[in-house]
């Protein structure tokens, strides 16, 4: 799938990824305002601990984070990593004005590549329980339910 004409897409460095940091709050915030059960539980982690594990993924070849720019500001990303034959989507966002333009089903594009390159033998997405768009568009790239995680707030 083409890009906007106006978007270009590169891969962050492991020095780049705290532009990371402004998406990151506003996917905690969308995942907080569509999570079924959850609201007010995300982060799960804290982007002090989150971007240092990334950039360190991407340094030591387990992780790679797919981005998007409008000019010099980024708009979308998303960050795949890879362990032990087990790829995983790890995070996929877009901000609101850049939905509904393909950024999201490319990012995950780009992604399952980077991890078929690695040899993966499964690859997992995570989502937010009420988040329906994300379900709809992952579900339509040919994911499937294979688990389901019950937690608990304590």
């Amino acid at each position: 799938m083409a890009l906007p004409a106006n978007i270009s897409a590169r891969h962050l460095t492991p020095g780049e990824v705290p532009l990371l940091r402004p998406l990151l709050a506003e996917l905690r915030t969308h995942h907080n305002a569509v999570s079924t059960d959850f609201s007010g539980v995300f982060p799960l982690v804290s982007p002090d601990r989150e971007l240092p594990h990334i950039a360190e993924q991407i340094t030591k070849g387990e992780a790679r984070v797919e981005a998007f720019f409008a000019g010099s500001d980024l708009v979308a990303f998303s960050v795949a990593s890879h362990e032990y034959g087990l790829g995983s989507v790890d995070l996929v966002y877009v901000v609101p004005e850049y939905r509904r333009r393909g950024l999201a089903r490319r990012a995950v594009e780009l992604s399952i590549a980077y991890l078929k390159e690695n040899d993966v033998r499964l690859i997992d997405i995570h989502v937010v329980h009420g988040n329906v768009a994300a379900r709809r568009l992952y579900k339509s790239m040919g994911f499937r339910l294979r688990s389901e995680v019950l937690s608990m707030r304590v």
